[in-house]
Parts: structure tokens; sequence; C-alpha cells
């Protein structure tokens, strides 16, 4: 009887200490956009807005981006991470590149298509998630001013700067587009 009570005592010993417990731990993102001034003026034509971001800035433990069209205008983006063996005490959004596309009509039978690329950059923050909504970003204003970047706080405070006069310009690297819901 003790042969056994040893035996099974050794077997469950060896066998417990190859097993390890692992804590986890989730985060995410969750960015609304809502720009107003989508119609432009009588000759310029808002054709349609993307979403991408830079694929150097993406976890590999994260699930894809989301976005979904909540109204004309608004725009909710959404993306979740999880982690084993530890917890990030500071999260940062990557950077999003908004592509805004519009066509200008110079006469009725000319018209040019426009691309322009729009860099957001969000500032760290504190805890396991992030909600950020950007309110009231006019488009006129961003198209208009062809090297602006906007960056954002944790509040969804934004400020437009001219990328030219930042000390770390941002660069577009890989980027890869938001998959609508």
């Amino acid at each position: 009887m003790t042969k056994l009570y040893l035996i099974i005592s050794l077997f469950t010993i060896l066998h417990t200490s190859n097993l390890v417990a692992q804590d986890g731990f989730f985060w995410g993102y969750s960015i609304t956009f809502e720009f107003e001034n989508i119609e432009l003026n009588n000759k310029d034509t808002l054709v349609s807005v993307d979403f991408f971001v830079n694929q150097k800035s993406i976890s590999t433990m994260c699930q894809g981006w989301e976005m979904e069209n909540a109204k004309i205008g608004q725009y909710n983006l959404s993306y979740f991470c999880s982690t084993i063996g530890y917890k990030p005490m500071i999260i940062k959004c990557p950077d999003i590149y908004v592509k805004l596309e519009f066509k200008q009509s110079l006469n009725k039978d000319r018209v040019n298509y426009i691309t322009r690329f729009i860099p957001f950059i969000f500032e760290p923050t504190k805890g396991p998630s992030q909600k950020i909504v950007i309110p009231k970003l006019d488009i006129r204003y961003l198209l208009k001013n062809s090297g602006s970047v906007v960056i954002v706080d944790a509040e969804g405070n934004y400020k437009v700067v001219d990328g030219e006069s930042m000390e770390n310009k941002p660069v577009m690297y890989n980027l890869v587009k938001f998959v609508e819901k």
C-alpha cells in the first residue's frame, strides 16, 4: 500500500510540474470619427472615405480592424487584442490614415478625381481600453490643408498641425485597409 501511495504521489508531482498557468489580458480600441461638411461645394463631391492602419503597428495577437458606417459622416472603428503573460500599463492606438477621394467638376466635360491621405496620430493612454470619439472633423478644412496631420488625445480632443513642421513625421509603411462589417 505504501509503495502504491508513493508511486501515485510521484506520478502526480511529475505530472503537475509540466502544467503552467498564464494570465490573460484583453485590450482594444474603439474610435468614432464624426465628419461634417461632407457636401463640399457645388463643384466638388466626396466620393469615398476609407480607413487604413500601418501594418508595422499591428500586433500579431490582435484581431482585424472592423469598420461600421453608422450613419452618413460617422464611422466606428474597432480593434481588440489579447496577450498572455503580461499586462501593458500604457496602450497606444496605431496611427490611422483616412483616405478621402472626391471628384472636382472643372466644367461639364472635365472631371478630376483627387485623393488625399490624412494621418491621425493617437497619444498613449493608461488602462485596458481606449474609446475615443472624434467630433466635428471638418472635411473642407482637411482637404484645403494638404499637409495636415491630426493629433488626438485620449479624450478625443484633437488638433490639426502641419506635417512638415513635425519632428517625427508620420510614414505610410504597409497600409492595411479596415474591413467593413
